[in-house]
């Protein structure tokens, strides 16, 4: 691993984003609040009201042969070894097809893309069942002679719509790649333009009627587990094998579509859970990875609910020390820590009411601690809303719930596909953890933490959704000789900087920056990150030119 760390540098440089204005506490894009939290890419990995979230080469990287015995053939009569009969590579039982299509997702005009839908078996254990559609959208490279290897972009949740976001992702840094190469965006099994959808609205309903009602966690938790069992009777119903909804399966599917599309190697540019399937490819099709980038890595070895309170006091950790260390912010938001806490204690013996619109109808939220520190959760993800934090806790603290509709604003609910969420979770995290292991690791926490971002609700849902835990090798770290580049936010509260290093051990080599003054999704909001990749892209092999970190200017908190 080279480490590049971008040292005491709390800094950005103007978000890459569609015509955002980085210092307004309200984004829009197309008439409709920016939903800050599917920016980050977190999706599913982002604490939400009473789910804690509602926002992947062991054996891939060849010790090396050794070398055969030299043996020494009598001299009085020398002979000729036949030469050996080449082993025939093994016939796939299936071959992966790509029908072309109609474009279904959102898209701007003289985007040069090609759509299309990759055909493959749901569980590849029985290739001649159901076979699952995957939408694909080819966004090609806007040079007449392009590099032979695309860059494929794995999205996170698990479950998140990627295609939703195409646009945006385009303008984050996509754009600068197609200079260069094609630059791919599907839709992962189970998740939206996919066929199936792992959809469950009952589940997303329940969550808002559940901020509405004043109920114990018992209540909320057998409640919960009673909707996700509804959800998975009700797909199992439709002849859905919820088990084939997994990063093995899913890391297949990234190799079918480089098959189907005729490309030797690829690139793969991971966020969140997208570098877990990132090197979920890794170990399992090393040959097909000409690199990889990994912003904001989630390695299986980690055990995500248990180490959740943990990182997200980290972030806001980060977020008061250096309010404290800037006299502005410090003048504005003195003792901001203790204001948190205090807050926090306050809103649990009296909730403020806010009125949002939810899915269906306008609700009476409850605006409890543990909603609290959800929100600022979800808004330690993104570039846009960092600088707002300090302000949104003192506007907590004086029960300003207008001013608490914006940062609020896409916080409930569950902007995922939940099936394709839990499935994986359930099998690949969950199955690795217990509420025993999780209590002990948030043991020596300040009590709101460890109980805003308590593991139990999920290990609860998981019991209700009945996939059963996959391969030791899915809690394993990845090892891999494939170039890697992998970034890690300051600020972003589910996929520390510690996580980006744990994976970079087992990546010799490897190029580690972590950016300060950045959340979740380094890449998308950083434009110094941008360059980095791009020369990383241009040639993995070679230290990348980092002269720009010295450059970013420091993240400025607002201070009215």
């Amino acid at each position: 691993m080279r480490t590049m760390r971008a040292d005491r540098l709390r800094a950005v440089l103007s978000p890459i984003s569609p015509g955002r204005a980085p210092l307004s506490p309200v984004w829009e894009r197309g008439g409709e609040p920016l939903n800050a939290v599917r920016r980050g890419e977190g999706g599913g990995l982002r604490a939400v009201l009473f789910a804690v979230l509602a926002c992947l080469l062991i054996g891939c990287a060849s010790a090396g042969a050794t070398p055969a015995a030299q043996v020494s053939a009598p001299t009085a009569e020398p002979t000729t070894a036949p030469e050996p009969t080449p082993t025939p590579e093994p016939e796939p039982a299936y071959q992966p097809i790509f029908e072309p299509t109609s474009c279904r997702l959102p898209l701007m005009p003289r985007d040069n893309v090609e759509c299309g839908d990759l055909i493959v078996p749901e569980n590849r254990a029985n290739p001649d069942g159901r076979t699952i559609r995957l939408h694909v959208a080819i966004f090609r490279a806007r040079t007449d002679n392009p590099a032979p290897d695309p860059v494929i972009h794995l999205g996170g949740g698990p479950g998140a719509a990627l295609l939703d976001d195409a646009v945006f992702y385009l303008q984050a840094g996509g754009n600068a790649i197609r200079m260069q190469r094609d630059y791919i965006m599907f839709s992962q099994r189970g998740t939206a333009y996919a066929d199936p959808k792992l959809e469950c609205n009952e589940y997303a309903l329940f969550l808002w009627q559940s901020a509405e009602e004043e109920l114990d966690d018992e209540e909320k938790w057998e409640q919960a587990a009673r909707v996700v069992a509804e959800c998975r009777d009700r797909l199992a119903r439709q002849g859905i094998d919820l088990a084939a909804y997994n990063s093995a399966e899913n890391a297949a599917d990234v190799e079918d579509l480089r098959r189907a599309l005729g490309y030797e190697q690829v690139n793969l540019y991971g966020i969140s859970y997208g570098t877990r399937l990132a090197l979920t490819v890794l170990r399992e099709y090393p040959d097909s990875v000409r690199s990889v980038i990994l912003d904001s890595v989630y390695p299986p070895q980690v055990n995500l609910y248990s180490e959740m309170p943990s990182n997200a006091g980290r972030a806001l950790n980060a977020v008061f020390e250096n309010c404290a260390r800037d006299p502005a912010c410090n003048a504005a938001y003195p003792n901001l820590e203790q204001t948190f806490f205090e807050t926090y204690d306050l809103l649990e013996e009296q909730p403020l009411t806010i009125p949002l619109f939810g899915p269906d109808r306008q609700y009476v939220v409850r605006f409890d601690g543990e909603l609290f520190a959800s929100m600022l959760f979800a808004r330690l993800y993104t570039l846009e809303s960092l600088p707002y934090i300090p302000r949104w806790i003192e506007d907590a603290q004086e029960r300003n719930a207008p001013a608490l509709m914006t940062p609020l604003s896409n916080v409930i609910g569950f902007d995922v596909a939940p099936g394709m969420y839990w499935s994986i979770q359930c099998g690949e995290e969950v199955a690795f953890e217990t509420e025993e292991s999780a209590a002990q690791a948030a043991a020596e926490l300040p009590p709101q933490l460890a109980g805003a971002f308590a593991a139990a609700p999920i290990l609860r849902v998981c019991e209700a959704w009945g996939v059963g835990p996959a391969d030791p090798i899915e809690n394993e770290p990845v090892e891999s000789d494939v170039p890697a580049l992998v970034f890690a936010g300051e600020y972003d509260p589910i996929t520390p900087p510690e996580w980006a290093r744990l994976a970079a051990e087992t990546l010799p080599n490897s190029y580690l920056y972590e950016f300060e003054g950045v959340g979740h999704g380094v890449v998308r909001s950083d434009g110094c990150a941008l360059l980095i990749a791009l020369q990383f892209l241009d040639d993995p092999t070679a230290a990348p030119n980092d002269s720009c970190i010295a450059e970013r200017e420091p993240l400025r908190f607002d201070t009215r």
